[in-house]
């Protein structure tokens, strides 16, 4: 859903301050062109206010139909579950031909209805609404797009259910997003760095505009990203990773212990901790070892390079749960709609991209030089002279940049946890009701051979 304002004097013009009349209208996401306002309050709130109403006038006309049941639908599927797929994505607006929704003036009647399905279309190109057909395939990738899903174009079983999604608890979501912009303030400066949590999107803001759009990998639910704000004080290229402790228990040494040559194959090397030099992994009896003892007496490290866990760059901006932004080697994960696959830190798409940006001011640090020093497998730490202000949010309603509605999952069960604290008067600033973000972590975390956020060496034990 796209919502411009326009004037009923002149209905083809965007204008402000005149009596405006909000329209809801579907374009594919990503066809508006780069430098549009970030989605941030106040713009964005007066347009997912807009994207309320018209929801609720939705409503008021009887809601949408639920899709029934059944086998995956897709491209060529003949069914009578495709009439009420149709009926449910031309309510939306993701289905050309119905979904324009007008909010009238004050004291004026109510706009009709949405126009029924396929009108105005000639009668030799009605399509048999039964056929799931290559249009209908468009408007389907049109809704997972803006819902975070896998865009396949298919309605299996996890379209099908944000499709079902009651409209009363997209109406209660939008609500409760709106509550939360209402006490968010935005970081300032000149360049500054926004992620959504939920949305799997970063954003690179210049001068209040939206420079660059990245995708983002963040934690699990078992290992979830926290809300924060902070400074990005230095770029590392070509780092080495070292294994924090806790995925050392859980996952590392039980690769060790399965396979001798693993240490070999990941290009990692055993550091004794007192004299910080490497130690050779055939004087330690792996079978016997514990993650206690093994992480008492060493750690271990990865070498730089491509491979890296944290890829070619990583971020660093001081926080008390010690995540980072940085690049990654599984390029591929990218390509998914859900994207919770880390231990917490925030993988970034383009990281080499904002890394050009972020060293611009940097003396020296041209392309040429960060792309041959990031290849070149030496850990390089560059100081930013002016750190660059970051932020992560929750937010699972938003209005994008190019005017598109996004409704996604609540992946860490914050949306409900947040309204209750709000009524209780625990918000904070920033619009995170204080202790949300630190009871997350408890509540997913109730094993006692969990992951614990622990620093060790400058390192993200969530990577």
């Amino acid at each position: 859903m796209r919502f411009i304002l326009r004037s009923r004097s002149s209905p083809g013009t965007s204008l402000v301050g005149l009596v405006p009349i909000l329209v809801c209208l579907i374009l594919p996401p990503g066809s508006a062109g780069q430098g549009a306002p970030i989605p941030a309050p106040p713009g964005d709130s007066i347009a997912l206010g807009g994207a309320l109403y018209m929801l609720e006038g939705i409503q008021s006309r009887g809601g949408w139909p639920e899709v029934p049941q059944g086998p995956t639908l897709r491209l060529g599927d003949e069914d009578a579950r495709v009439v009420a797929l149709r009926e449910r994505l031309l309510l939306s607006g993701d289905l050309p031909g119905r979904g324009e929704a007008i909010v009238p003036d004050e004291g004026e009647s109510p706009a009709p209805a949405p126009r029924a399905p396929f009108q105005n279309r000639p009668s030799d190109s009605l399509p048999d609404p039964r056929v799931f057909d290559e249009e209908l395939e468009a408007a389907v990738r049109r809704f997972q797009a803006r819902h975070a899903l896998d865009v396949d174009g298919v309605v299996g079983p996890a379209t099908l259910g944000a499709l079902n999604v009651p409209l009363e608890d997209r109406i209660e979501q939008i609500r409760l997003n709106l509550e939360r912009r209402r006490t968010f303030t935005p970081a300032q400066g000149p360049l500054r760095i926004l992620v959504n949590i939920p949305g799997f999107q970063a954003f690179v803001v210049e001068e209040d505009r939206e420079a660059s759009v990245h995708r983002v990998i963040v934690g699990r639910v078992d290992r979830p990203t926290p809300v924060l704000s902070g400074r990005i004080e230095h770029v590392v290229l070509a780092p080495y990773w070292n294994v924090p402790p806790g995925i050392l228990r859980m996952d590392k040494l039980p690769e060790i212990q399965r396979d001798p040559g693993y240490l070999e194959q990941q290009r990692m090397t055993v550091m004794d901790r007192r004299t910080e030099r490497p130690v050779d992994p055939g004087t330690i009896d792996w079978e016997a070892i514990t993650a206690a003892e093994f992480t008492a007496r060493y750690w271990l490290r990865q070498a730089p390079g491509s491979d890296n866990a944290l890829g070619l760059v990583k971020f660093i901006f001081p926080n008390p749960d010690h995540v980072f932004l940085h690049d990654t080697p599984d390029r591929h994960l990218f390509e998914r709609g859900r994207r919770a696959f880390s231990s917490g830190c925030i993988r970034l798409d383009g990281a080499m991209e904002v890394a050009h940006r972020l060293l611009e001011e940097v003396p020296g640090w041209g392309v040429e030089r960060t792309w041959a020093v990031a290849r070149g497998g030496r850990e390089s730490w560059i100081p930013l002279p002016d750190p660059i202000p970051i932020r992560t949010v929750y937010w699972t309603a938003w209005v994008a940049a190019d005017g598109i509605l996004n409704l996604v999952d609540d992946i860490y069960g914050l949306d409900a946890r947040w309204d209750e604290a709000a009524r209780e008067g625990r918000a904070s600033e920033d619009g995170t009701p204080q202790g949300v973000a630190a009871e997350s972590q408890a509540s997913t975390d109730p094993a006692p051979t969990a992951l614990t956020l622990y620093e060790v060496r400058g390192e993200c034990v969530q990577s």
